[in-house]
């Protein structure tokens, strides 16, 4: 039960995390600013620290508090490191690591 419980956590977060950040909320301000940072997906986004941000035009304390606050909704956080298995697993789908 406990491994089938960890399959299932690891396979809804995998689809978060492939999910388009123009659909958690975020202002148009904020997209545009992630959109010129190649910032597409959640993935994307929870893998950039906020010295990332910092080098951004225009991306100020609103901008990183809506970000952090959508991200916190879900459960996610920035600077996530992901183990190389579970990308390729649940967010690549590609088992094993297999092209």
């Amino acid at each position: 039960m406990y491994i089938e419980r960890l399959i299932k956590e690891a396979t809804e977060t995998g689809e978060l995390l492939k999910t388009n950040v123009d659909e958690i909320g975020l202002s148009d301000g904020v997209l545009s600013k992630l959109e010129r940072m190649g910032v597409l997906t959640i993935f994307d986004l929870v893998q950039k620290t906020k010295m990332d941000f910092i080098r951004v035009r225009g991306f100020g304390k609103i901008s990183m508090s809506q970000v952090e606050s959508r991200l916190k909704e879900h459960g996610l956080c920035l600077g996530m490191a992901f183990d190389f298995d579970f990308v390729n697993d649940f967010v690549l789908n590609k088992p094993g690591g297999k092209s």
